[in-house]
């Protein structure tokens, strides 16, 4: 049987009853959710396990991508990782990683659409 992180078995059951109505509403569910929710919560054990593979794909992504800017900042411009990474703040390096992941992910959704 399913185990619920933060809300009970019946409590779920009312939720999915109330999701599967005509009268609801995902915007205002959302916004409901979102003055409620804080991102201070930490997942549960089974949340965690069933996103793993995920994040290790991320992380061996995260990895290329930082190994890709070191090896392009001394080989393109011959600088060291310090004067290039080094500089950037944390929403420039996301950013930049940002735009990595989008050609990665277009890059699988070609393969899955052969």
């Amino acid at each position: 049987m399913a185990k619920f992180n933060t809300i009970t078995k019946e409590e779920a059951l009312k939720v999915n009853a109330h999701y599967k109505s005509e009268n609801f509403d995902l915007e205002t569910e959302l916004e409901k959710f979102r003055e409620n929710y804080t991102f201070n919560e930490k997942p549960s054990r089974s949340a965690m396990m069933c996103s793993c593979n995920t994040k290790q794909h991320l992380m061996l992504l995260w990895n290329q991508y930082i190994a890709c800017e070191e090896a392009t900042s001394e080989q393109v411009y011959g600088l060291p990782v310090t004067k290039t990474l080094g500089t950037m703040t944390v929403l420039e390096q996301l950013d930049m990683f940002q735009a990595f992941l989008e050609g990665i992910m277009e890059s699988y959704k070609s393969e899955l659409n052969k």
